[in-house]
């Protein structure tokens, strides 16, 4: 006979019998813990009861025996990191992506499979969970008591009940939560799924969650620390999500901006101690995250870097911006985004439309470009109404670009923007954009715009002086690229910007990584 004893907490006063020890022994199945009450297997305070529908009361000790169960398990031989062990219990980091315990969507290759294969003598125990005392979700990885014998996991079980075995996690979730707080929102199974749980207000059990905030990143994440003073299903995923903070890749209490950053919930059970049950000597283990939970930090971090190339008229823009699309990093144009607004039935063709009249398109339906120059040369308050106009336009759509590339997870993009400065944009794109200049001499920019455009001198002149000066440009500027000579050496300098942004990057992502790596090691 396996003879289990525990004692009733103040939380589940007034419950069933045969829920209670359900609840208190998952691995025994209700029908099994019924028969055995009717059976008399069962007893209360040492008296024997027969009813499984028996309302019990707090400090009440239960005791039942069941006949041994045969252990269907099959040893599954994979590497378990076993962190130590001694003849009675060991310690595990179990990784992401492994259930502990068949089920009935998962039957094969289990956690508490490969851990059978190492520690053979856990079939001893019976059940489809010998020597599980606690677990972890699939998508959770992290620490793990187990019991190596029937006695300790009895022993550990009754820690459990009783709170005297602490676990703290680290959470990756959306949102800035207060530095320290806490939830204790009953929980019970979800009223419209039987597979989620749900903060609920009437039938749910008792739930308590702490945290404390111990990194705020620059996305609007934050990384917490996570004690858990009860063990409902999913309870920390829950709560988290129920104040408004979901984990970071939880595809069930999750939001529609889990997905870029990781493919599983980035939680990790890092902490863990308790009184050794047979030597009663106080125990403590704490485990780093795995790699996917560092790197997706580092990609809460590492805000894409907003990259603004602009100069005066013939400085050499697009063919910079040429060379940063072939090393693989995404580029807009501001003046493809105007070429755009101007087509037949576009915004800015339909505003100056109404604005001016039907003359100021073509034959097609375009914007007349050179109506239009012609309005902008000779009325400045009518150029300062345009332009106001079309660069807001242009604003939107850069900003929705970058923003786009920052959700697919690029670690930089381009905009080509010959008038940032004189747009007012500097720091209208976020305080991690990086502005580029691309310096030439006017005699140089003149004569090329001549050959390769067929612009008259008068109108250079005239959209020269719409522009800041070239050294008041230059100057204020993040970097500045040389290009005084040919393509061949404006290719050089790209490389060079390029190695300098990569090197920017890989130097945030290492600063980052030693002080997390601080955090996990205190």
């Amino acid at each position: 006979m396996n003879e289990f004893e525990i004692q009733v907490d103040k939380e589940s006063e007034g419950i069933r019998l045969d829920t209670f020890l359900k609840n208190s022994f998952p691995d025994i199945s209700r029908a099994s813990i019924q028969k055995a009450i009717r059976g008399g297997s069962c007893k209360i305070d040492d008296k024997i009861t027969i009813q499984p529908s028996a309302k019990i009361r707090t400090g009440q000790k239960i005791t039942l025996d069941l006949e041994p169960v045969n252990n269907e398990l099959e040893p599954v031989k994979e590497d378990v990191e076993i962190l130590w062990q001694d003849k009675t219990l060991a310690i595990c980091n179990k990784p992401a992506g492994i259930s502990v315990h068949p089920c009935p969507s998962i039957k094969e290759n289990t956690y508490i499979q490969q851990l059978l294969a190492h520690f053979p003598q856990l079939a001893l125990q019976g059940g489809l969970r010998p020597g599980i005392v606690h677990r972890l979700d699939k998508n959770t990885s992290g620490l793990m008591l187990l019991a190596l014998d029937e006695a300790t996991r009895l022993k550990l079980s009754d820690a459990f009940s009783r709170r005297k075995i602490h676990k703290e996690y680290l959470a990756l979730v959306y949102g800035v939560p207060p530095k320290t707080g806490e939830c204790n929102e009953p929980i019970g199974r979800h009223p419209a799924s039987k597979t989620k749980m749900a903060v609920l207000k009437k039938g749910g059990r008792e739930a308590s969650t702490s945290w404390e905030r111990l990194w705020q990143f620059e996305n609007n994440t934050s990384l917490l620390a996570v004690k858990i003073y009860t063990g409902r299903t999913h309870q920390i995923r829950v709560h988290l999500s129920h104040l408004g903070f979901p984990i970071i890749g939880d595809e069930v209490y999750g939001n529609r901006f889990s997905k870029p950053l990781a493919s599983r919930q980035m939680l990790h059970a890092w902490k863990l101690d308790f009184e050794h049950p047979h030597t009663h000597e106080f125990m403590n283990f704490s485990v780093p995250p795995p790699q996917d939970f560092i790197q997706t930090a580092l990609k809460a971090q590492n805000k894409m870097a907003r990259i603004a190339i602009t100069g005066n008229q013939g400085c050499g823009k697009t063919a910079f911006c040429t060379f940063l699309s072939q090393k693989g990093l995404p580029v807009i144009s501001a003046d493809k985004i105007v070429k755009d607004l101007y087509a037949p039935g576009e915004q800015a063709a339909e505003w100056l439309k109404f604005r001016f009249g039907d003359n100021m398109l073509d034959e097609n339906g375009g914007v007349d470009k050179n109506l239009l120059f012609f309005i902008m040369e000779n009325n400045p308050l009518e150029r300062q109404e345009i332009e106001d106009t079309i660069h807001a336009l242009v604003k939107q759509q850069i900003e929705l670009f970058f923003q786009k590339n920052e959700t697919n997870g690029q670690l930089a993009a381009v905009a080509e923007i010959p008038l940032f400065f004189e747009c007012g944009w500097k720091n209208a794109f976020g305080k991690n954009l990086i502005s580029v200049g691309i310096n030439c001499p006017k005699e140089l920019r003149w004569k090329r715009i001549e050959n390769n455009r067929g612009w008259s001198e008068d109108k250079i002149v005239s959209i020269e002086n719409w522009q800041w000066k070239e050294n008041k440009k230059m100057s204020s500027c993040d970097y500045v690229v040389d290009n005084t000579k040919d393509i061949e050496n404006l290719n050089i300098e790209a490389e060079k910007f390029f190695e300098w942004l990569n090197n920017n990057l890989e130097s945030s992502r290492k600063n980052l990584r030693n002080r997390l790596d601080a955090l996990w090691h205190k």
